[in-house]
């Protein structure tokens, strides 16, 4: 059983201005997520890159939403203190609406923390 306390953004921002090092990394399944949390990781990452690194495809573009979710629930299980940040994977975020819907699936149904996406200012909405 794990004793350490929730991470919360609070508990990273308070880090980082005290300057201490933020741990972070990636995991697609419970043994993984488990063992990072164990280790004392902060945040915990489910990247679209599962795609490459968990199902062997030649690229991450075709990660749906489901995967992401089914993904994130096997980690969420196997976290108990860690934040749990997962990717929303490419198309699922071309309009606020449904950058919106996408990220509620992620954190209702996969139970994630946080959600992380990638633009630029230009496709900033």
């Amino acid at each position: 059983m794990n004793s350490r306390p929730k991470v919360t953004v609070a508990a990273l921002q308070k880090k980082k201005r005290k300057n201490q090092k933020i741990t972070l990394l990636t995991a697609y399944d419970f043994p993984m997520a488990s063992f990072l949390d164990q280790a004392g990781i902060d945040i915990v990452l489910v990247s679209d890159a599962v795609g490459t690194i968990g199902n062997g495809r030649p690229e991450a573009v075709s990660v749906s939403v489901d995967e992401m979710v089914y993904h994130t629930r096997a980690v969420r299980n196997g976290v108990q203190s860690a934040l749990v940040v997962t990717t929303l994977p490419f198309g699922s975020y071309n309009c606020v609406a449904e950058a919106l819907a996408s990220a509620t699936r992620i954190m209702k149904e996969g139970r994630a923390d946080a959600v992380h996406l990638e633009g630029t200012a230009r496709s900033a909405e």
